[in-house]
């Protein structure tokens, strides 16, 4: 296990090292993926607006005004807002269309990040035909943040249910997923929850829970739980919107929870500051 450990750690710094000798047009095609929740929470300003005007900034960045449509997060006083975007042409190196690179006229779902007196569109942004509907009410954007949450961050949990938190047979185990709504409407998801021993993918436990979520921000953290009845390694799967998630832990008679997925959300979490951080500009 500690061989494993240290190829993977040595594997993050080469791809570190890697990141920085590549060129900045290589970043922008090759950004990590982040998560909804990841996308509201890291931004400053979350908005949907028409584009009324575009002017080339600098090589390789756009200044734009937008007019306010929807305030999804953090809403100002003023309809309009100043933003630079990546990107100046639609058909870049490639012909990959970068997502922001926007059109006069044309409606974006913009997520912001200021740096000093400036808003900077995030890479995760895009263009959309779209509006929330309904829109979110003041109370829908009041709500606490996941004091966990941060580049990297995974919405599935596995705790143990005892003050030492160690895992063992015959003690419930605490399994948490956060839900996200990133649909344009509210909408009523299956949260469906499987756990099965390793090697052998033998189901040993499935519970589907539903959710009705509210549109673009909709969000409710989903908890179930099971009683292993063996020592051994167990796989939990995920299932919402479509998608498959998953986790490795292990039960013995004393484990402490170890998640073998912690150093490659590292890694994603190291990634994602580097990139932001290489696209990052100043402005005088």
């Amino acid at each position: 296990m500690k061989t494993l450990h240290l190829s993977i750690i040595l594997t993050a710094i080469l791809v570190v090292i890697a990141i920085f000798a590549l060129p900045e047009l290589h970043l922008v095609q090759a950004v990590p993926y982040t998560s909804p929740e990841e996308q509201y929470l890291f931004s400053d300003i979350v908005m949907i607006g028409k584009v009324i005007s575009a002017t080339p900034y600098s090589p390789t960045y756009t200044k734009y005004e937008f007019q306010v449509e929807q305030y999804l997060k953090n809403p100002q006083p003023q309809d309009k807002i100043t933003v630079f975007a990546a990107g100046t042409n639609k058909t870049q190196s490639g012909g990959r269309m970068p997502q922001t690179v926007f059109d006069v006229g044309e409606r974006a779902f913009l997520y912001l990040k200021k740096q000093e007196r400036n808003y900077v569109v995030w890479w995760f942004s895009h263009p959309t035909d779209s509006l929330c509907n309904p829109a979110p009410t003041q109370t829908d954007l009041n709500f606490e943040y996941p004091s966990t949450v941060g580049f990297g961050y995974d919405p599935l949990h596995i705790t143990a249910n005892n003050t030492q938190s160690i895992f063992s047979v015959n003690a419930p185990v605490i399994i948490s997923y956060d839900t996200w709504n990133n649909h344009f409407t509210t909408k009523t998801f299956d949260v469906v929850i499987n756990v099965k021993s390793n090697p052998d993918s033998k189901l040993i436990f499935n519970d589907t829970k539903q959710v009705e979520l509210k549109p673009c921000i909709g969000h409710k953290t989903v908890v179930t739980s099971f009683v292993p009845k063996k020592i051994g390694r167990y796989d939990v799967e995920i299932i919402f919107d479509n998608q498959l998630l998953g986790t490795t832990f292990d039960i013995g008679n004393d484990t402490v929870p170890e998640f073998p997925f912690a150093i490659p959300i590292l890694l994603l979490s190291i990634i994602s500051l580097i990139v932001f951080y290489r696209l990052k500009f100043r402005i005088n």
